[in-house]
């Protein structure tokens, strides 16, 4: 991401966070601040904030350290604001660019990149679930807003790519986000790792239909004969379809694709 676009020194206050961030921020410009009053020692702050701003802030303090250490190893990556003109919008590296106002820095570098509302919020979100540390209930929630954004991220490949795993991988978090009873479940808790998915299906009747389904072969070769699909190629072609594989229907419904 940081490899496109121009690189240049912006001025902080012409930089503003991140509106589209999915991974919304619990601290604000007066906890910052605070922050600084309180220097070095910070914990006598942070021990009078919620849990969830505390350790929100205490990541950022990490950060701010590592930067002023080593430098910022990456720069930030910015665009257009969309109703302040002249000034400038984050788009990815929000906590670079906090803890950058932490240190009393004036300036950061940034890639500067024009990019419509569309990109910016693909670009928000696939930068918040380059992270290591989310949890599979965060993984999905992002997932699915990207495939409520671009209609690439309902293909493997691409959730492969964005969160570096294996295929496997990316059709059950593909699962999770586009089947509304896996998705609920992941929300109330139910489904907090990969192996709880099988126990739930089979609690909720919801195990994919396995027996081989004709599909509409006649048609599609004109010689009256009929393809069987065994269970691993039927959800598969189901995956490829967009159709919910547990459905009672789910024969019926990959033929009426196909047709």
């Amino acid at each position: 991401m940081s490899g496109e676009g121009e690189v240049r020194v912006f001025n902080l206050e012409k930089l503003h966070p991140n509106i589209f961030n999915p991974r919304k921020l619990n601290f604000s410009n007066s906890d910052i601040d605070q922050l600084k009053t309180h220097k070095p020692n910070y914990e006598v702050y942070l021990n009078q904030i919620d849990d969830t701003t505390k350790d929100q802030l205490t990541e950022l303090l990490a950060l701010a350290s590592s930067i002023d250490q080593s430098g910022l190893l990456q720069p930030i990556v910015v665009t257009d604001h969309p109703s302040i003109i002249g000034e400038y919008m984050v788009v990815a590296g929000e906590r670079r660019y906090w803890s950058h106002i932490l240190l009393g820095r004036t300036v950061i570098r940034a890639v500067y990149r024009q990019v419509n509302e569309k990109a910016h919020r693909t670009l928000s979100i696939a930068e918040n679930l380059a992270r290591h540390d989310l949890t599979l209930k965060e993984k999905v929630i992002g997932l699915k807003e990207l495939m409520a954004i671009d209609e690439n991220f309902n293909r493997a490949e691409h959730v492969m790519n964005l969160f570096g795993v294996r295929k496997s991988a990316a059709y059950m978090l593909l699962k999770l986000a586009k089947q509304e009873s896996h998705y609920t479940a992941v929300m109330s808790g139910q489904i907090t790792q990969f192996r709880d998915i099988e126990e739930f299906e089979k609690s909720h009747n919801l195990s994919p239909i396995t027996e081989k389904i004709p599909t509409v072969g006649k048609k599609l070769t004109n010689k009256g004969t009929y393809l069987k699909l065994n269970k691993q190629q039927t959800l598969k072609l189901a995956e490829l379809l967009s159709i919910d594989t547990n459905v009672e229907s789910l024969a019926d419904l990959i033929i009426e694709k196909l047709s």
